[in-house]
């Protein structure tokens, strides 16, 4: 078994959206949390490249207080640590805003044209992107799909 490996980044971007809780069937925001330039201390890690390093981070299981701050204060406090049953184990996923069902990863990041996985440059536009300029450190698995390709062209820093 090998121990907890990090992801690092000297800055990372909240990434927003909309989608339908599948209980209440209510509209709700979610959010993602997007790197750029990062690094990891696994050397097994999937989904960095060396020409571009940007991914989205799924399947977070720590991350550091200050990212947390800013999700909670700037966005929702409906993105927290929970157990994912099917997966087995916890980390953290976003939740309903309305009914505070759990929205997991596997939904809002690889079903086509949900939150984080649009499939046309319209959906792509639909997403929001923050970026903040203070270090990422988390435990976590990297997804550098058509989001995170987008995601680093928007590369502005907020607060």
């Amino acid at each position: 078994m090998r121990d907890k490996s990090f992801i690092l980044s000297r800055m990372f971007c909240v990434v927003g959206a909309h989608t339908d809780c599948y209980v209440c069937h209510k509209s709700t925001p979610v959010f993602a949390i997007g790197v750029a330039e990062c690094t990891s201390t696994d050397p097994y890690q999937f989904g960095i490249d060396e020409d571009d390093s940007s991914a989205i981070l799924i399947g977070i299981q720590d991350l550091n207080y200050p990212v947390i701050e800013v999700l909670h204060h700037k966005f929702s406090t409906s993105f927290k640590l929970d157990t994912c049953f099917t997966q087995g184990r916890q980390y953290w996923m976003n939740h309903c805003a309305h009914c505070d069902s759990k929205l997991g990863d596997h939904y809002l990041h690889s079903e086509p044209d949900v939150a984080f996985f649009p499939t046309n440059e319209e959906g792509q536009t639909r997403l929001s992107y923050a970026w903040f300029s203070f270090p990422l450190r988390a435990v976590a698995l990297l997804s550098a799909g058509s989001t995170s390709s987008y995601m680093a062209s928007t590369l502005t820093l907020g607060d």
